[in-house]
Parts: C-alpha cells; structure tokens; sequence
C-alpha cells in the first residue's frame, strides 16, 4: 500500500469516528464541561479543525485564502488552538451544526490534498514550522494521530457527561 493511500485511509476513518462520537451529542451539552475534565466537546471538535489546517493543510499546500473566507479560521485559532481556555468565549463560538459543517468541510480538503501530491512530495519539508513534523509525511501522519487521540477525550468526555 502506498504512503498517500495509508493516509487517505487514516486520515477518512478519524473523520468518520469524530462525526459518529459527536453527531448525536445533545446542543445543550456541546458547551458543558463535566467536573473533572477541563474541556468540553465543542472545543475537542474546534481544536481537531484548526489542528488538521495546520497540520494538513498550511504544512503540505501552504495557507488557503479560500478556506479562511469558508470559515472564521482566525477566530478559530484564537478559541481553539493548543493552550486555548475551552470556557472562554463561549457566547461567540459557533453552534454545533455550523463547527461539524466546518469540520466536514476540513475533513474534504485533507483528502483532496492528499490527492492533489506526490509520494515524492510527501518526502519534502513542512512549508511551516511545525513541532510534530519536519515532512509533508509527517504532518499528514500526525494529524490522523492527533484527531484519534481527542477521539478518545470526546469519547471520555461524553461518558462523564452521561453520569450527571
């Protein structure tokens, strides 16, 4: 199997698993962080979309004009990049319909980029500095990874919430 199949493969299957744990997530608990975690799932599911543009995108094709007239990507960073507060501005973050949309279409673009390059490509350099990769290969790969292990949070997440 090539090395763009594996990821191809990968990167479908963790988007599939995040829309099955959260697609029959209640509104009212899409904000609500339970006691004992920090987090909640609207910020699990923000944090996987502007991580998979990172990763997948801006490191392997560069940034896109495009996506960013899609979506309020800046305003994503600012809400749900690493070291981000989950609680803060919650009267601001989009609704659950409006993230998961977002995040489909995310999901979309990862896959058409990783039709759109090469074996040989994925050999190259991030085109941004990036702590998880130092190759095209690398980024895409972590970037599945990364989504499957804030799989588990939401999964975790949705767990305690069911306890209340």
């Amino acid at each position: 199997m090539s090395r763009l199949r594996f990821l191809k493969e990968q990167s479908a299957f963790a988007a599939e698993m995040t829309q099955k744990l959260v697609k029959k997530v209640d509104e009212a608990d899409w904000m609500t962080p339970p006691k004992i975690i920090a987090s909640n799932i609207n910020w699990q599911v923000g944090h996987i979309l502007i991580a998979k543009y990172f990763h997948s995108i801006m490191c392997v094709i560069g940034r896109q004009k495009p996506y960013k007239e899609q979506m309020p990507l800046k305003d994503y960073a600012a809400w749900y990049a690493m070291g981000s507060n989950p609680a803060a501005f919650a009267d601001s973050k989009p609704s659950k319909e409006k993230l998961l949309a977002d995040l489909a279409f995310m999901d979309e673009k990862v896959l058409q980029t990783i039709d759109s390059i090469s074996e040989e490509d994925l050999d190259q350099e991030v085109l941004e500095e990036n702590p998880m990769a130092k190759t095209k290969y690398e980024a895409l790969n972590w970037s599945y990874m990364h989504q499957m292990w804030h799989n588990g949070q939401i999964a975790m997440i949705k767990r305690v919430l069911k306890r209340k």
